[in-house]
């Protein structure tokens, strides 16, 4: 009881020191809680759903994404042993609907009978299996029901699809937890008849559907899985043959690049920021050794034993620690509008029993780092302390601790600038067509012949520079296979409809054969050069013929590769058709592009009447396709803000540190400084000497900082197709502006010593 009363004692005692423990402590903790929460959201991806070991997603060809045509699913459910429950669905990605003149937009799936049970999703209100036979029976999510009614009753309510089409609330059931891959999923409409939402069902058809399977408990996926071949060649035509593969559930989102980059940066930065807040805790206590020297002496001289002392500081540290728990969730929670927009889970998230159980561990272990070496320093001290007037320096100490500091503080300062000009880089980047001043609607519902009125409508109005139909290259299109019944060679590629015009609109090239015009036949496509690079077509590929499912196409161009989606990846580009717009699938949404002389308010209310007008029943909505481009880079700019506001953070803690060590050696030199401004020494002369001693070490800490931001950088480079170069004069410019801030921070606090009046200092003694 008696070592707690002498820390408290001591800790108001000694406020000062205290609290540049305390700050840097807070800002540690903070932002290691911040960064560690978005690794284990990342960890426990998928890891909720029901049966999670043996859930496995079907994916067809190559791509991360699951590609499925509609006999897939049923014919491995029932003819591969081992594989005890299935289930499929087909994305409508987001559905606007109207409820009462209120617009919302909702992410849609059609699904079959088993899909909930299947996920271990329980229906909340309503019977899904009762209700399935009735295509107009919407279930809702249940946070998507309170989101449209409120505390109203959601059962039996009519919700409108683009204004037109009414669907009747049959029932609601749990929201997918936000760390699962099908979190989008927010209403779903039974899937009763596979050929009126994929009109292409065949084995070679289109791939709109997603399927899982699992597994009994003894099965062997990798064997499984080598049967798969033998069951669908049995069911294949024409020779032509489908890669099918199973994927775990629970990989799926580990399984991107791009999360396991971010989860390693998160975690490195996390553990540097907590480091260097530690070594600044230990830094500030060893500072203090001058001061309290002498105290632990006499302590030492009335029976103290060594054990005692060391408890004495282990305690303060605890007291300290405790506090600064206080202080972070504090203000984790009164910033917490301002820390949602760069997390990627919920902020609630932080706070989970998962979460919060690992902060206990990590607690523990920066309590031992901050604890355990300034209690071995100062239970060391010597007894006959107390009867000399030196007092303890621990130079090296507190240098060695200084320098880790600011090895740690300029690696993250580095790593940010990268981070940003890589973003900036990539967003100024031309994906191989050009999106400025563009515009694009999705006519859904429309038929092809209403959907050229609408161009035709648009056209006229004067800020619309050109005007086409067909799916953006944004998001990725859907996926079929390909066949050259000449030579056998078979692949899979993504398409999309396309009017005239779309390619000069949008900027593509076109490198052999001619583009679509208004004579175009059906029969015809566009194709692009990766394409005829997956082929194996050593000659021009004009005039051969494709087979794609069950029809044939001839080929009439070739366009430049252009990129979909984002620059993730290898770096090899997409293999892409392009059919004319003649809406050869019925169920194509047709949608239009506007390429505008400018983007202005006035424009986009003016396109947004003239839709109105046409069709008052729909409510169609204008994308700025720059928003949406960019959108594409939500996560990796997240990262950059984590990586921003830790990085000044780590600054902030290490220039703590400096300020908190050039106290220290101007209140253990203070006479030393008074007699050399007696004898003449100047502001700067004063400054060289507490320079000298930390100089080479602060030096060194930047150059071996500047080499660790070179190596993580490149690791981190590496997903992304296109990157900067890694130039010496970035690195170089990034220790300069960090020696500058040095500098001037040790300036600006030998200032006031400076002017000091020496004779106090030297009255002192």
């Amino acid at each position: 009881m008696k070592l707690i009363l002498f820390s408290c004692k001591y800790l108001l005692r000694a406020k000062a020191n205290n609290l540049i423990k305390i700050i840097s402590l807070t800002l540690g903790l903070s932002v290691g809680t911040i960064l560690l929460s978005q690794v284990a959201f990342d960890l426990s991806y998928d890891r909720c759903l029901s049966g999670h070991d043996r859930l496995y997603q079907i994916n067809m060809w190559e791509w991360d994404m699951p590609q499925l045509t509609v006999p897939v699913l049923p014919t491995l459910r029932d003819e591969l042993p081992g594989i005890t429950e299935g289930t499929m669905f087909v994305p409508k990605n987001q559905q606007a609907i109207y409820y009462k003149n209120q617009r919302i937009e909702i992410g849609l799936a059609w699904v079959d009978s088993s899909f909930f049970d299947f996920f271990g999703i329980p229906i909340l209100q309503g019977d899904f299996p009762k209700s399935f036979p009735n295509e107009k029976a919407l279930f809702l999510s249940a946070s998507t029901a309170r989101k449209i009614f409120g505390n109203q009753d959601p059962i039996g309510q009519i919700i409108l699809f683009d204004k037109s089409t009414p669907y009747e609330v049959a029932g609601i059931f749990r929201d997918f937890p936000t760390n699962c891959h099908l979190s989008y999923i927010q209403a779903a409409l039974p899937l009763t008849d596979p050929a009126k939402v994929v009109t292409n069902t065949s084995w070679l058809g289109s791939t709109k559907c997603r399927g899982y399977v699992k597994l009994a408990q003894d099965i062997d996926p990798q064997s499984l899985s080598a049967r798969i071949p033998e069951v669908v060649s049995q069911h294949i035509e024409n020779g032509a043959s489908l890669n099918i593969n199973l994927k775990p559930v629970s990989t799926l989102h580990l399984n991107n690049p791009t999360v396991r980059e971010q989860i390693f940066i998160k975690s490195f930065l996390a553990l540097i920021v907590m480091f260097i807040a530690a070594m600044n805790y230990v830094l500030a206590s060893i500072s203090s050794l001058s001061i309290r020297s002498r105290t632990m002496a006499v302590y030492k001289c009335y029976g103290c034993s060594n054990n005692k002392i060391f408890g004495m500081v282990l305690g303060e540290t605890a007291i300290l620690i405790l506090l600064s728990i206080l202080l972070s969730a504090l203000l984790l929670f009164g910033f917490r509008n301002q820390i949602q927009p760069i997390l990627t889970s919920p902020f609630e998230a932080i706070f989970t029993p998962q979460n919060l159980t690992e902060a206990i561990l990590l607690i523990c272990i920066l309590f031992l780092l901050t604890g355990f070496i300034p209690a071995k320093i100062y239970s060391n001290i010597p007894v006959a302390l107390a009867f000399r007037h030196n007092t303890l320096n621990k130079r090296l100490w507190k240098q060695t601790l200084l320098s880790l500091q600011y090895i740690g503080a300029t690696l993250l300062i580095t790593l940010l600038v990268i981070i940003v000009r890589q973003n900036n880089f990539i967003l100024n980047q031309s994906p191989g067509y050009r999106y400025e001043n563009l515009l694009y609607v999705n006519l859904t519902d429309l038929t092809p012949e209403q959907a050229n009125v609408v161009k035709a409508e648009l056209s006229r109005i004067p800020a619309v520079e050109g005007i086409c139909l067909g799916n953006p290259p944004l998001f990725g299109w859907w996926g079929d296979g390909l066949y050259d019944p000449v030579t056998g060679n078979e692949g899979h590629a993504q398409w999309t409809e396309i009017s005239s015009g779309y390619i000069r609109l949008l900027g593509m090239e076109i490198v052999d054969g001619q583009e679509f015009n208004e004579y175009t036949a059906p029969n015809q496509v566009i194709v692009n050069e990766s394409l005829i690079k997956m082929m194996q077509w050593t000659d021009s590929p004009v005039g051969k013929e494709i087979r794609v499912g069950p029809y044939s196409y001839r080929i009439i161009g070739v366009v430049k590769n252009f990129q979909n989606n984002t620059f993730h990846g290898s770096g090899d580009p997409g293999k892409y058709l392009f059919y004319p717009a003649v809406m050869i699938y019925s169920n194509s949404v047709p949608t239009v592009i506007l390429q505008m002389h400018f983007l202005s308010a006035e424009a986009l209310t003016l396109i947004q009447e003239k839709l109105n007008d046409l069709f008052p029943d729909k409510g169609f909505e204008i994308h700025v396709y720059k928003d949406d481009f960019e959108q594409q880079y939500a996560r990796e700019i997240r990262l950059r803000d984590m990586v921003m506001y830790g990085s000044i953070i780590a600054l902030l803690i290490a220039l703590i540190g400096l300020i908190g060590y050039t106290n220290n050696e101007i209140q253990r030199r203070d006479q030393e400084i008074a007699i050399r401004k007696v004898n003449g020494a100047s502001a700067n002369d004063i400054f060289r000497l507490i320079m000298h001693d930390v100089r080479w070490y602060i030096l060194g800490a930047i150059v071996v900082g500047l080499i660790g931001a070179y190596y993580f950088a490149g690791k981190w480079l590496q997903q992304f197709m296109i990157k900067i170069p890694l130039s010496a004069w970035m690195f170089i410019c990034c220790g300069v502006i960090i020696c500058i801030i040095t500098i001037a921070t040790i300036f600006f606090k030998i200032r006031r010593t400076v002017n000091e009046n020496p004779v106090k200092s030297i009255k002192k003694e």
